[in-house]
């Protein structure tokens, strides 16, 4: 099954919350996402890629850049490493580990006059993960993936005065990326500071665990061992059970890194890299155990990866340290603009003073464009045209929905006909002789051979209404994501219609029969009765 991309998601729609992780080939991981549809209350379940868990938050719908308010708290001295520990070492640890199939960290909270003393603190551990570690997608798919920044990143600890670190800019860590300060400070305190490489590291090593039992398992991670934190939190809480769940983690406050030294970024070639490596020794012996030859999973990521998925960025929780860590970049012009190649330009310093503090991103997705497009009669529109001409023949009355061209969108392909001219897609709406709505027939432009798909029936109801007067576009995207065909589950998970399809007469047919379109307008009303008088399956 293909999954659907997050362009084709209304933006109406309301997260919740995602649970099961599966991964698909070598470059791709999904999560089993609930939102719900809010005109309709209605909940429904459908996987998204593994990096919309950046840019969604609990309860906020998909066009809302800000985050919908929670109860705010404030947690002191907490020790983070008290979340590993079991039951059986200590019973007040982990008394509530799942939420609604979440994972999570789970402890009580004592502090003598907090209205929270005495609760139970619930962090889903994605929400942990997030907020910690995950501020972009490149974290994100390091983690996953385990990529220790072997091929992207190396770093000197030799020199006494401060810590390099030398970037080779790619697809994976972009121009954005290195621009942005929230990204340099947390791939600083990743590498450099021990308690938060391990932490980043066990995420790789129980997705291995995990997969070796399972195709479909859940976000697992070590926490921390940090003493004496501070969180900002947003949370829910449930005073009937004193739990406090919390759902986003603004603050991470009081970290004592012991990292003493400037930190110096070098943006470098590829070619650049390879010979510090040389020249530090890093090439010699065997790979760090983890890491990977990741030649192909580079190549088939660079063609994978959704340009729009790349650029997200999520309204991570900030990171304030007691030391006042110091930041300055080095590059040539030419690389931090991203052109790549030449090393021999100027070079630019670029002071990034952190104390703590984030850079914000509002991570929203690009828009599309909506093109109306010139009505014409092409062969196929011709055909269909003649054939909807027999259904009203035959006492029905049909009235013409849409008649557009499909417009590209992102990676996809499709929407162009072999000739250069853009496909169209055509939508007619049935009614009976008292204008009662019935069915709608969807049909698409394939006059260029390239497939044969079929006719689409859609019973007329409060759900197909919808989709026909809102979300076209969106509709039609899904058709592209799904290389020209219909996209049965962004019909029945997310908008909750079951599809019916009508296969074509043989093309070759309409030369020598001449009932032929009578006879494609018969199919169609034969299987709208029998859609109209059973509750039969998907066909």
């Amino acid at each position: 099954m293909r999954t659907l991309p997050l362009a084709c998601v209304p933006k109406e729609n309301i997260y919740y919350y995602a649970t099961q992780i599966t991964r698909r080939g070598a470059t791709r991981f999904y999560i089993e996402t609930t939102l719900c549809d809010a005109p309709d209350n209605r909940y429904f379940e459908t996987e998204m890629p593994i990096e919309s868990i950046l840019l969604y938050h609990y309860k906020t719908p998909l066009n809302q850049i800000e985050p919908v308010s929670l109860v705010n708290r404030k947690l002191t001295q907490i020790n983070l490493g008290i979340l590993n520990k079991t039951n059986a070492e200590n019973p007040t640890v982990n008394t509530h580990p799942t939420y609604r199939n979440r994972p999570c960290f789970s402890f009580q909270y004592h502090n003598l006059g907090d209205a929270l003393d005495g609760w139970t603190i619930q962090i889903p551990k994605l929400v942990f993960g997030r907020d910690l570690l995950f501020s972009h997608p490149y974290f994100l798919r390091a983690a996953l993936f385990a990529e220790r920044y072997t091929t992207d990143v190396l770093i000197d600890r030799n020199e006494k005065k401060a810590f390099h670190i030398f970037i080779a800019p790619n697809r994976k860590i972009t121009t954005k990326d290195l621009k942005d300060p929230v990204f340099l400070q947390r791939l600083a305190l990743i590498l450099l500071y021990p308690e938060l490489n391990q932490t980043f590291l066990s995420v790789y090593e129980k997705t291995i665990a995990n997969q070796a039992h399972s195709p479909a398992y859940h976000f697992d991670m070590d926490a921390p061992v940090l003493d004496n934190m501070q969180l900002d939190v947003d949370g829910l809480m449930y005073p009937e059970k004193k739990i406090y769940r919390i759902e986003r983690i603004n603050t991470f406050e009081n970290l004592e890194t012991g990292i003493k030294k400037p930190i110096t970024f070098h943006v470098v070639t590829q070619k650049r890299l390879g010979e510090i490596k040389d020249i530090l020794g890093e090439n010699k012996g065997e790979k760090p155990s983890g890491s990977q030859d990741k030649s192909k999973l580079d190549s088939k990521a660079n063609a994978d990866i959704d340009q729009q998925i790349t650029q997200l960025r999520n309204k991570v929780g900030r990171i304030i340290t007691i030391e006042d860590l110091r930041f300055s970049i080095h590059a040539s012009r030419s690389e931090i603009a991203g052109q790549g190649g030449n090393t021999g330009g100027t070079n630019d310093s670029i002071e990034q003073g952190f104390a703590g503090g984030e850079a914000q991103d509002d991570g929203t997705l690009p828009g599309f464009t909506i093109d109306s497009g010139t009505t014409f009669v092409d062969d196929h529109h011709h055909n269909f045209f003649l054939m909807v001409k027999e259904i009203e023949k035959k006492g029905y009355k049909v009235e013409n929905i849409h008649n557009k061209d499909f417009v590209k969108c992102g990676r996809f392909k499709g929407h162009k006909l072999k000739n250069g001219k853009n496909r169209r897609f055509y939508i007619t709406l049935i009614l009976d002789q008292n204008d009662n709505e019935l069915f709608y027939l969807c049909e698409i432009d394939t006059s260029d051979g390239k497939k044969n798909i079929s006719t689409l029936m859609l019973r007329y109801d409060h759900n197909s209404n919808k989709l026909m007067n809102r979300q076209i576009e969106l509709f039609k995207i899904a058709i592209l994501s799904q290389s020209l065909s219909w996209p049965k589950e962004f019909l029945t998970k997310i908008h909750d219609i079951k599809p019916y399809t009508i296969n074509h007469p043989a093309k070759d047919l309409i030369a020598v029969d001449a009932r032929y379109y009578e006879d494609w307008a018969e199919r169609i009303l034969e299987k709208w009765h029998s859609v109209k008088n059973s509750s039969s399956p998907i066909t």
